[in-house]
């Protein structure tokens, strides 16, 4: 299960999962959801955010504070 998702605008319909073990990225060119972690530990992700300002993917997970990394 999941507990929240992103839509990423202006690609292949890439949607980004926050779960109980990380965060999931996929998009029309993939068959499956793929580990998209980039370095965050096993967290329980809660809320997820797309700065497209910036290109970065945004996490806030319980008990490990905010997340960062670059878009897919």
């Amino acid at each position: 299960s999941y507990n929240c998702a992103v839509y990423h605008n202006d690609t292949d319909d890439g949607v980004y999962l926050g779960t109980s073990t990380g965060v999931y990225y996929r998009d029309n060119n993939l068959t499956s959801f793929v580990s998209y972690s980039n370095g965050l530990p096993k967290v329980n992700v809660r809320e997820l955010e797309i700065h497209y300002g910036s290109g970065k993917l945004r996490a806030g997970t319980y008990g490990r504070g905010l997340w960062e990394t670059d878009l897919y």
